[in-house]
Formats: structure tokens, C-alpha cells, sequence
């Protein structure tokens, strides 16, 4: 046993103790890594011969989520794009489960220094970025010889921080009162990133997710019902509440240099026309990849140069303008699963953990990156991975 201990720690958890830093230069390697870690995963219980599933839950509603997507990538707004995108989705979901599976399965085999060497990463890539973004990214040019250095800033850093953000929180989330002092000095390196490198979505991040996590009263049944109802308002009044915010956005708000960094009048703004555009569709929504191929957004260019984004820079939009009030429904619904799931959990540290970096992984979501992006999806299922490959040491508390 103690063999397949060091094989399952090496083979299957040490490749995703690499993601932080590798995500540093290669943010889209995020997407992959969990892939490597599911092939040796199940290798070592094959050899191990600890059987593993799929939970029935999960066979349920991964093809009800994927059944979904396809209606309207083939059916109520076809494109080539929409076919593309939501086949990718599909293999991902399924490898995903698979992955989450399998780490649920070794959980046995997982040693409590996991994440010590998991936090360690976090350092090292949080001074890895401190040095480039310093330093004018000399080993981004490195890799890109043939980028002009005139066509990126240092944002390019930005989402190599969120993923030494997420989990270096996820670890204080597992770790908390667990560890000697000196296993916390780990993050005085991600801190300073934090000071210097441009992402407000990780120094918001940070912010949120520490008061969420000390102070949201999760034993208490009508706090897990008060979040599902803002949720639910969210939802429902989104494309209705962006158009009014956008109407009530001072001119000169731009005045304000931490507000301009953030660019939150462009943000608004797209949200206002994306919001228009989804409720010209409120039911079936416009398809999976809409907004990428749009050329027609009517907006009156007050903060923005051009009509043209990629991706709605809000989760909660981008269900609306693709999937309309059916996609609204089906991600509430999904919601209220997860979260009755999460209530159940009967130890106390797996799920204030599970809340606390759901709720932030949310919130993020709502104002920054692309829904379907490869990182992100895959950055949702190591966080994931870590917290099942982890429950183990909290089993006996239950």
C-alpha cells in the first residue's frame, strides 16, 4: 500500500502541484494538466485494485447539462461555432467527471504533505510573476520572440495570479489552525503579487474570499437559503439591473484611476448592450458562442471603441445572451443541487471550503473571464480535485 502511495502522490497529485507555476507563462496548460493526472490516476487503482465509479448523481446530470447545450448548439440556434464549442465542452464534462472520480476514489492514498508542496508552488509562481511583471516579462519574451512588446501589458500575467489566488486560498481554507506558523510565511510572496501584478479579479478575490470564509455563518440552514435567494434575484434581474446601472454611470468615472485600471465603465457598458441584445431572446437565448460572432451590438461608444468582444465578461450574461431563460433556470437548478449537496457535507472543514471557493469562483465569473474558456473550466475541476483528494483527512471527524 505504501507503494502505491508514493506512485499516486508523484504520478497523480505532483502534476498538479506543477499547474501554478507552469500556469505562469502557459495559463491554457490549466485545461490539461488534470487530464495527465486522471490517466495515471487510473492506472495506479487499476494497479492498486481500488474499484472506483461515477456517482449517479453525476451520471444524471452531466448528460441532462450536455443535452442542454446540444438543443441549442443543433436545434434552436445552430452555427458552426456553437458545434465546436459545445463539442469541446462535452469531452471536457466527461473527462472532468471521470477525473473528479478518480481522486475521489485515491483519496486514501493522498499524504497530508500535499499541501505544503501545493502552497510551496504557490509561492514560487507568485515570485515568478512578481519577477516578470518587474523586470518587463523577460522571460515571456523568451517564449514569444515574434510578439511586439507594444501588443500586451503586464495582464498577461493576470491569469497565471487568479490560479496561485484561488488555490493558495483553498489551502488556507483546508489548513487553517493545521500548520506550524512557519508553513504560513509561504504566502507573504503571494501577497506581494498581489500588491503588483494588474488583476483586480485576484485582489478582489482575496478580499471576498476571506470574509466570505470567516464570517458566512455556514452552520446555520437560513444563511444557505438567503445565498440561493440572492442567486436566484441575481439571476432573474441581471440584464434588467446592468441597463439601469449603465444609464446612472457618470461620464468622468474614468477620473478615478483605480476605476479606470479596472475598466469598469467598459465593462458596464458591454454589459448593457449584451443585455439588450439577450432580452430581444429572452426564452431560447441567441447559441452557445453568440457574442463572438456578433458584429451589431448598438451601443453609444461612451467607454468602448468598438461593438466587438469576444465574450460577455460576465457568466450570468453570457447564460442569458446564450441559453435565454431556459439556461437561467437550468443553471439555478444546478445550483440549488450543488448547494443542498454542500449543506449535507458532514464535516465541517470540507464544507466551508467547498462554499467558500464556490462562492468565489462565482463571483469572479460575474465580471471577468469567458464561461466555456478551457483554464478557467479546467481551474474549476483542479479545485475541485484538490478539495476530494483531501477529504479523506477529515473523514474521522465526521
Amino acid at each position: 500500500m505504501q507503494r502505491y502511495q508514493k506512485l499516486w502522490n508523484i504520478l497523480v497529485l505532483g502534476p498538479l502541484i506543477l499547474v501554478p507555476i507552469l500556469a505562469v507563462e502557459f495559463p491554457r496548460i490549466v485545461a490539461f494538466m488534470p487530464i495527465v493526472s486522471l490517466v495515471m490516476g487510473a492506472l495506479v487503482l487499476k494497479l492498486s485494485k481500488v474499484s472506483w465509479h461515477v456517482p449517479k448523481k453525476a451520471l444524471l446530470v452531466v448528460p441532462m447539462v450536455l443535452a442542454v447545450l446540444w438543443m441549442s448548439a443543433v436545434v434552436f440556434a445552430p452555427s458552426d461555432d456553437a458545434f465546436e464549442r459545445v463539442g469541446k465542452l462535452s469531452l471536457f464534462a466527461v473527462l472532468g467527471t471521470l477525473f473528479l472520480s478518480v481522486l475521489y476514489a485515491g483519496r486514501g492514498f493522498s499524504c497530508k504533505r500535499f499541501t505544503k508542496y501545493m502552497l510551496a508552488s504557490c509561492a514560487i509562481a507568485a515570485c515568478f510573476i512578481c519577477a516578470e511583471v518587474i523586470f518587463n516579462a523577460p522571460v515571456y519574451k523568451i517564449f514569444r520572440p515574434d510578439v511586439d512588446p507594444r501588443e500586451y501589458t503586464m495582464s498577461v500575467f493576470n491569469r497565471g495570479s487568479l490560479v496561485v489566488t484561488f488555490t493558495s486560498l483553498l489551502i488556507l481554507y483546508l489548513e487553517r489552525n493545521t500548520r506550524h506558523k512557519a508553513f504560513y510565511l509561504m504566502y507573504l510572496p503571494i501577497i506581494a503579487m498581489l500588491f503588483i501584478v494588474e488583476s483586480q479579479s485576484a485582489q478582489i478575490a482575496v478580499i471576498c474570499g476571506l470574509i466570505f470564509f470567516f464570517f458566512f455563518p455556514t452552520s446555520k440552514k437560513w444563511a444557505w437559503v438567503t445565498l440561493f435567494s440572492l442567486l436566484l434575484a441575481g439571476f432573474l434581474l441581471a440584464p434588467f439591473v446592468v441597463q439601469e446601472a449603465y444609464k446612472r454611470l457618470p461620464a468622468n468615472i474614468n477620473d478615478n484611476h483605480m476605476l479606470q485600471t479596472a475598466y469598469v465603465g467598459n465593462r458596464i457598458e458591454i454589459w448593457d448592450f449584451i443585455a439588450r441584445k439577450a432580452l430581444e431572446k429572452p426564452f431560447l437565448g441567441n447559441g452557445i458562442e453568440y457574442t463572438k460572432g456578433c458584429t451589431d451590438f448598438k451601443t453609444e461608444k461612451r467607454f468602448l471603441k468598438s461593438n466587438i468582444v469576444l465574450h460577455p465578461h460576465s457568466s450570468v450574461l453570457q447564460i442569458w445572451i446564450e441559453l435565454g431563460l431556459i439556461g437561467v433556470v437550468g443553471f439555478l437548478a444546478l445550483a440549488a443541487l450543488f448547494l443542498k449537496e454542500m449543506f449535507n457535507l458532514k464535516d465541517i472543514v470540507i464544507k466551508r471550503a467547498s462554499l467558500s471557493l464556490a462562492s468565489l469562483v462565482f463571483l469572479v465569473s460575474c465580471f471577468s473571464y469567458g464561461l466555456w474558456q478551457g483554464w478557467w473550466l479546467g481551474l474549476m475541476f483542479m479545485l475541485a480535485g484538490i478539495i476530494l483528494s483531501q477529504s479523506s483527512r477529515f473523514e474521522h471527524k465526521a
